[in-house]
């Protein structure tokens, strides 16, 4: 692992990883290294062999349809929590929390130390990557950050240690995908200063994201 310094802050890089599945790991780790990130390796919940599951439907987009996140979502769920958990025991301040799909863009580390020193010095979250951001109640801070109500995905973003516990607190009922559940039960609950990076610097491998 080697902490990055940008705009000012020293930041320490994870990414979650499944020992299960080597040769996206490796992937993983031969994209971030190129772009000069060389990261902690978190091994998180394999969806298929942890056979975990939960009984709490998802049902705020089709109410009584008794739609499920399934093994998936629960996986990711529970890996980022555990993440979460274990970062409170590290010593740093600033952790940048990637998934295995993190894509960067070229000129990521000029444009994300540009962005950090355009955040507010108390934020809680920057996300580097995420989607369905462009909404009308969006609000412009400084250059390419804005004051998001809330953004969605979480494979690239910059977490302040001083968040975690309250995450952690509001974060209880795995019912809904991880980004969703930030949202309905964290995010404004807590108070939490939450910015984006717009356009993002992080896309993702294999997935269009909307914007």
């Amino acid at each position: 692992m080697k902490i990055l310094t940008l705009g000012g802050l020293r930041i320490r890089p994870v990414v979650i990883v499944l020992q299960e599945r080597p040769e996206k790991t490796g992937f993983i780790l031969r994209e971030l290294n190129s772009k000069g990130i060389y990261p902690d390796e978190f091994n998180g919940f394999n969806s298929t062999d942890s056979g975990l599951e939960t009984r709490h439907p998802y049902e705020l987009d089709s109410p009584g349809s008794g739609w499920n996140i399934g093994r998936k979502g629960v996986g990711i769920w529970l890996s980022q929590y555990s993440l979460l958990s274990a970062l409170l025991w590290q010593p740093d301040d600033y952790f940048l929390i990637l998934e295995w799909d993190a894509k960067f863009a070229p000129d990521w580390a000029g444009r994300t130390d540009k962005a950090i020193r355009g955040t507010p010095k108390d934020f809680d979250m920057l996300y580097l990557g995420s989607c369905c951001a462009q909404g009308p109640n969006k609000k412009h801070i400084s250059g390419d950050v804005w004051e998001v109500n809330w953004p969605m995905c979480n494979h690239a973003t910059i977490v302040a240690k001083k968040a975690i516990m309250d995450i952690l607190r509001t974060q209880r009922k795995v019912y809904a995908p991880w980004d969703i559940s930030l949202l309905l039960h964290t995010f404004e609950q807590t108070k939490k200063k939450v910015y984006c990076v717009l356009p993002r610097i992080v896309d993702q491998f294999d997935t269009v994201l909307q914007p």
